[in-house]
């Protein structure tokens, strides 16, 4: 959370919208009480190109890079 400066509330309703929209890429550790990415068979809610992602972690994200691209 930290690290993305946001707030636990903002954290897990974030976590509990992707699950909607990727389940099986998540799983939750009991014993551990946090998510765990399952690698397995993850599926990528966005498929970036490596140029596209290298780009944006340079100069910033750009949603429409990714649109006229078709990464996604």
């Amino acid at each position: 959370m930290e690290e993305f400066g946001v707030s636990e509330i903002t954290a897990s309703r974030i976590i509990s919208e992707y699950k909607e929209i990727r389940a099986d890429n998540l799983y939750y550790n009991q014993s551990e009480k946090k998510f765990f990415l399952n690698l397995k068979d993850f599926i990528p809610f966005v498929e970036l190109k490596a140029e596209d992602a290298l780009f944006m972690l340079a100069n910033g994200f750009d949603k429409n890079r990714i649109i006229k691209n078709k990464g996604y």
